[in-house]
């Protein structure tokens, strides 16, 4: 004879549309997980203006070189203005690839390749 044990059923995970929105902490909790993969010293996020939970502006400070961030209101629908400004003092902006469902993780990864490539020629 065998024996069924009843066992309980996981709640189904919430839907994005119930689940709190706070983008920032989102973001902020991406990025430290890749510190030590792409090597930042440190960041900071601040608010978009009259958003007080999304990203509205993003500096990520590497050994080298400093990543500038600006995002717009419609931020991750649009993709953010990126600049890299050299331990120099030069500023110069670029483009990062930016999809349906990109963030903060895949700009900071892009931006950080392109500043170490533009280092290196």
């Amino acid at each position: 004879m065998s024996q069924t044990k009843s066992e309980s059923t996981p709640a189904l995970p919430k839907t994005v549309s119930e689940q709190p929105t706070n983008l920032i902490l989102t973001e902020q909790r991406n990025i430290e997980c890749v510190q030590e993969k792409i090597g930042y010293k440190s960041f900071e996020i601040k608010p978009y203006a009259g958003k007080p939970d999304q990203p509205g502006s993003v500096v990520v400070q590497f050994n080298d070189f400093t990543l500038l961030i600006d995002c717009t209101a419609e931020y991750p629908a649009i993709a953010p203005q990126v600049a890299i400004q050299t331990s120099q003092g030069s500023t110069f902006n670029i483009t990062v690839p930016w999809y349906v469902g990109s963030n903060l993780i895949d700009v900071i990864t892009a931006a950080a390749m392109q500043a170490r490539i533009r280092k290196n020629k």
